[in-house]
């Protein structure tokens, strides 16, 4: 019997745990392959230093895409996964793909923005909004991205039900969105699919985490092609990413998953 694959197109960092740097050995741990396209080549996260980012030529990404099918038909990939994007010509190449693989889940992490403003080019969040979004399976935005996808203003539990809800009149069949103000010293991860809604409670921690989207997508991505439902793998994925936020409060970087947590 084959190992899953997982096509993952995302950042990566030389030093860190974010985008493919983060996925890839989440992927290892479930006894997956990860077919790991770089979008962008950092030394480090943008929040730590101010490092240089190298940003893979629409061109390559294509071409890596053509010939990976030589070696891997639509058949042989369990699921596409992309995050962070270096410039709107990815999004071309990304989209022109996933039409070709109408029968793969395709995970789209919008990875674009966050604490009320987006970090990368405007022109690119709409491209990918306008692209992306409609031809995913699941997408996993943040507050703000959650805003951002959805026109209105979210901050709290029924906002971003609301929210949710109009991105999944754009295309996903599920939504699940991260991070939402729920109560003092409280945090919800907040699932939105056909006629059901799932709210996620967690002890609010005293600061965020760099990659831990990331690590939360790639979890819910190896749950789905291991079999687990929307629900299940959502539920499990925000308890997993919660405890790893937990432990890292003394270390400000995401820790090493291990194989007792997915247990």
């Amino acid at each position: 019997m084959k190992s899953p694959s997982i096509l993952s197109i995302q950042s990566s960092v030389v030093s860190g745990r974010v985008g493919n740097t983060v996925a890839v050995p989440i992927h290892t741990l479930f006894g997956h392959e990860t077919l790991c396209i770089n979008s962008v080549v950092l030394a480090a996260h943008p929040g730590i230093i101010n490092a240089s980012k190298f940003v893979m030529p629409k061109g390559q990404m294509d071409c890596l895409l053509r010939e990976l099918k030589k070696v891997k038909s639509a058949n042989d990939i369990d699921a596409i996964h992309t995050g962070y994007l270096g410039h709107k010509g990815h999004v071309n190449v990304i989209r022109k793909h996933v039409i070709k693989n109408p029968e793969t889940l395709y995970i789209y992490d919008p990875v674009f923005g966050d604490n009320g403003s987006l970090y990368i080019d405007k022109e690119l969040a709409e491209e990918s909004k306008r692209q992306l979004l409609p031809l995913s399976t699941v997408t996993t935005p943040n507050v703000f991205e959650s805003s951002y996808l959805s026109d209105i203003c979210v901050s709290d539990v029924d906002s971003a039900v609301k929210a949710s809800k109009i991105i999944h009149s754009k295309g996903p069949e599920w939504v699940l969105t991260t991070g939402v103000f729920s109560a003092e010293n409280e945090i919800a991860d907040i699932l939105v699919g056909p006629d059901h809604i799932s709210v996620f409670r967690h002890k609010k921690q005293r600061t965020g985490i760099s990659g831990a989207g990331d690590t939360l997508a790639a979890i819910l991505t190896s749950l789905l092609v291991s079999g687990k439902t929307q629900i299940e793998a959502a539920n499990k994925a925000c308890r997993i990413t919660q405890s790893l936020i937990e432990q890292s409060q003394s270390k400000q970087s995401m820790p090493m998953l291990t194989i007792d947590l997915i247990r």
